[in-house]
């Protein structure tokens, strides 16, 4: 796991709570993602969603993304298996 993960994961808990939801992390490196899933060597994760309103959904990944910043993916990925990805992606070489 990258280590930017674990405080990341620490903020997405902290929004979801400030939420009143429970936190739950569905997937880091294990599950099926695509070929080139940055989950594998450790750099994302995914939260679940079906247990929040649809109308939070949006703004718990706009706080988070705000919370994390711009080396931050985060995407609310919607249908068969809904759930608030996140991927540590920097902008700037370092």
């Amino acid at each position: 796991m990258v280590p930017q993960l674990p405080l990341a994961m620490n903020i997405v808990k902290e929004v979801y709570f400030e939420y009143g939801y429970d936190h739950v992390i569905t997937s880091i490196v294990e599950g099926v993602h695509s070929r080139a899933s940055i989950h594998y060597n450790g750099g994302a994760f995914d939260n679940r969603t079906r247990h929040t309103s649809e109308g939070d959904r949006p703004k718990i990944r706009d706080e988070c993304a705000r919370r994390l910043g711009d080396d931050f993916d985060v995407v609310l990925v919607e249908g068969a298996k809904p759930h608030l990805h996140v991927e540590y992606q920097p902008k700037k070489p370092y």
